[in-house]
């Protein structure tokens, strides 16, 4: 019995902030509300609580710290992605397979360096992306990590050097690009 009740008070509420776009603009004339409409983004991450200063206060208490600092210790570069591993060209295509080709290209051409990849299991294509990974014979320099919660997240991050967001159809707002931001990562997008 929520839904109704979630739309009779979106209705009314005296104000709706979010961003313009065809789907909430769609949503907002079926509820026909009544309130004032303010067209902004909504800020994702709090960066007074999220900020490469802050973010350590987290290591103490995290579960994944150890294995993002020895990772952080084994490479020359470490690249982060956090974004949705999405490789089919649905509406949600991330371009993954371009993250890990362009990876492989980097490894290769730069056989020295000891460059690595830290990547979140999450979406759809996460078995795609690793037999990719294997192909293209970067397997070693992957590495794996289960979907966690953003404090976690933004630990690894701000370890890495470099960030990937979306390589296939992108936005210019979103989770990862205001993660990077947050914690003042040069992003790859």
């Amino acid at each position: 019995g929520l839904p109704p009740h979630q739309r009779a008070g979106i209705r009314e509420a005296a104000v709706c902030i979010g961003m313009a776009s065809p789907r909430d603009d769609a949503l907002y004339a079926k509820l026909q509300i009544r309130g004032k409409r303010v067209i902004s983004a909504v800020p994702l991450v709090c960066s007074l609580e999220f900020s490469p200063e802050k973010v350590g206060e987290y290591a103490t208490r995290s579960n994944y710290y150890a294995y993002f600092k020895e990772l952080r210790e084994r490479s020359d570069v470490l690249v982060f992605n956090h974004s949705r591993i999405a490789i089919d060209k649905t509406v949600n295509y991330k371009g993954t397979e371009k993250l890990l080709e362009g990876f492989a290209a980097f490894v290769k051409k730069h056989p020295k360096v000891r460059a690595n990849l830290a990547i979140l299991e999450y979406g759809p294509d996460v078995a795609r992306a690793r037999e990719l990974a294997e192909r293209l014979g970067i397997g070693h320099a992957v590495r794996w990590f289960p979907l966690m919660a953003r404090k976690e997240v933004l630990l690894g991050l701000s370890l890495a050097d470099v960030a990937c967001g979306e390589l296939g159809y992108s936005y210019l707002y979103g989770g990862a690009i205001t993660e990077c931001i947050a914690m003042g990562k040069p992003m790859i997008h």
